[in-house]
């Protein structure tokens, strides 16, 4: 599952928090990413912590296989 939002979006949350030192975010926001293949996909700037949560349990069935997995195990 990847959860992310718009680097404006995390350097603001960086600014706000207060706690944190200016620059992380954007130093690792293309790193944290950097492999690119998720099953699903949150955008915490675009739904609340809630809907977000929603959409991974009703994402997530122990039934179903993982195509993320699957294409990872076939690059071997």
């Amino acid at each position: 599952m990847g959860v992310y939002c718009p680097l404006a979006v995390v350097e603001q949350r960086e600014r706000d928090r207060q706690d944190r030192t200016l620059g992380q975010a954007r130093a690792h926001f293309h790193k944290v990413h950097a492999h690119g293949l998720y099953e699903l996909t949150v955008d915490t700037a675009q739904m609340t912590p809630e809907a977000c949560a929603a959409q991974i349990l009703a994402h997530v069935q122990p039934n179903l296989p993982s195509s993320a997995l699957a294409t990872l195990q076939a690059q071997g």
